[in-house]
């Protein structure tokens, strides 16, 4: 599981945007597959400055099912300085071992500041449930 953000400006316009992106999937060390039905939740916060709205810009992994279906387009309406997404996604199919991570992105513009954290929410077979959550974030930028 991946939680990671990257971070860039545009001179001409003078605006900043992030790309989100969270994943799931076996470990290199993974001898077992992850079921389908197992979930992940992807907590995504964003800030812009000054009152603008923001534009979300979504790529689901056809592996996953994820709600709110659809996923919100327009962030920090209203002048919100800040807006929180939660988006939970479900396996829909076997994540066998040697598979690539089953990702979803959010290229969010306008924006300026932000986190993003995954956590697993229902992996059958995860006896210990440690390790289970990950989070980047930008300050300030």
């Amino acid at each position: 599981m991946t939680a990671a953000m990257d971070y860039d400006f545009d001179g001409a316009s003078g605006t900043s945007g992030i790309q989100f992106s969270g994943s799931f999937g076996p470990s290199a060390a993974s001898t077992g597959a992850i079921p389908v039905g197992s979930s992940v939740q992807f907590t995504i916060v964003n800030n812009v400055y000054g009152g603008g709205v923001a534009t979300a810009t979504w790529a689901i992994d056809p592996r996953l099912t994820c709600t709110p279906s659809p996923l919100p387009t327009s962030l920090n309406t209203g002048g919100a300085w800040e807006e929180t997404v939660v988006v939970t996604c479900e396996t829909n199919t076997l994540l066998n071992p040697g598979d690539a991570p089953a990702t979803v992105t959010a290229q969010i513009d306008p924006s300026y500041s932000g986190g993003i954290t995954s956590t697993i929410v229902d992996l059958p077979g995860d006896i210990d449930e440690t390790n289970n959550t990950r989070t980047e974030q930008i300050v300030g930028a």
